[in-house]
This record gives structure tokens, sequence and C-alpha cells, in this order.
């Protein structure tokens, strides 16, 4: 049986396959992270202002605390250590050549990220011209299978009532056997049609797991 389907416009399958196509997310992905990645070599060429900090306790039991305050316990205490200050890598000329390999891998992801887009849109194009040509060979064929019926019938009737040719009955039923496997592979190159251009949008794995299509 023919999908039931409702074919909309272009632009709202391509929204469509734009908005589910996964390689999309994953390239947008990848550029915002290569994009991040130069932030961090950039980063490299001005100074950083670090907080440091370091908390340490000892008890040892038994062990009476010492009370001149120049001698220490080395097993009984609390010390506390904090520091501020900036932190400047001097190496210029590697910053630099990490920056510039950063910002290939960026512009190559891009590159990448903008031909997924191309490519996702000239398949979706693809698709949805196959499905409109194949839903015009369809009813075309569906109007053949339904006139070689009729013909059928009119030489079968013709035949029962001992006014009809034999042969006209056999080219008929030939006729109408070629036009019966004609519609039914349009049925099938309907079919076909309808579901790459679901995968095209990005939606047949939708579809086939919510039950929209059965077997």
């Amino acid at each position: 049986e023919p999908i039931a389907f409702e074919l909309a416009t272009l632009d709202e399958h391509m929204a469509t396959a734009l908005a589910n196509r996964a390689e999309l997310d994953q390239a947008e992905a990848g550029v915002a992270a290569r994009g991040a990645l130069v932030n961090v070599a950039k980063s490299d060429l001005y100074p950083k202002l670090f907080l440091a900090g370091r908390y340490q306790t000892r008890y040892a039991a038994g062990r009476a605390k010492p009370l001149n305050p120049y001698v220490g316990d080395p097993y009984r205490g609390i010390r506390f250590e904090a520091g501020l200050g900036l932190r400047q890598q001097l190496n210029f000329g590697q910053t630099r050549a990490r920056i510039q390999q950063a910002q290939a891998e960026y512009a190559e992801v891009a590159f990448q990220q903008e031909a997924a887009h191309q490519l996702i849109q000239f398949e979706l194009e693809d698709a949805y011209r196959n499905v409109r040509i194949a839903k015009a060979a369809l009813e075309s064929a569906e109007q053949s299978f339904r006139l070689g019926k009729e013909w059928l019938g009119f030489e079968t009737v013709n035949f029962d009532l001992d006014i009809g040719d034999t042969e006209n009955l056999v080219n008929a039923v030939r006729q109408s056997l070629t036009l019966e496997a004609a519609y039914y592979e349009a049925i099938r190159q309907h079919n076909l049609s309808i579901l790459k251009l679901w995968r095209a949008e990005g939606t047949l794995r939708q579809r086939l797991d919510g039950g929209t299509l059965v077997d």
C-alpha cells in the first residue's frame, strides 16, 4: 500500500532537516570545541593572576605543647600559607605557533560544518524532487491500471455474451497484468522515495521508533 504522506513545501522539509540531522549537531559541537581551544592558546600571550593556598594540621597524642614560642614541634601544630601572584609564559614564538595550529584546526572543522550543511541541502532537495516524480508516476500508473481493469471487464462481459473475440480477451488479460505489475512497482518506488526523504530530513529513525511505520 502507498505510505500515507502529505508532501509539504521544500522550505518546510529543509527546515526539518536542518533541525534534526545529527551531523549538523556534531559539526556545531566540533566548531565550538575548536573555538575554545583557540581561546585557550591565545590566553598564553597574557599574564595570569593566581591565588594559591595551603593548610596543614598535625597532631600526636600524648605530646605536651611547648610553651616557648621559638621552639616548634614537628608533630603538633597548624600551618597556613597563602600567595598571590602573576604568571607569564615567555615562549611567545611557541605560543603563536600553537595559536596558528589551533586556528587552522578551527578553520578545518568550520569548513567541514559548511560542507555538511551543503551536503544535507543537496540530499534533501534530491529526495524531495524524487518524491514528486514518484508521486506523479504513481498517479499515472494507478490511472493506467484502472483503465486496464475496465478494458478487461469490458472484454470479459463480451466474451461471456459470446460477442467478444478471444484474442481481445487474452490481450486485455495480458495488458491488465502488465499494468498491475507496473502499478505495484510504482507504489514501491513511491514508498522508497518517501523513506529516503525522511532519512534526508533526519526523521526516519523517529518515525520507526514511534510506530509510524509498520512491517
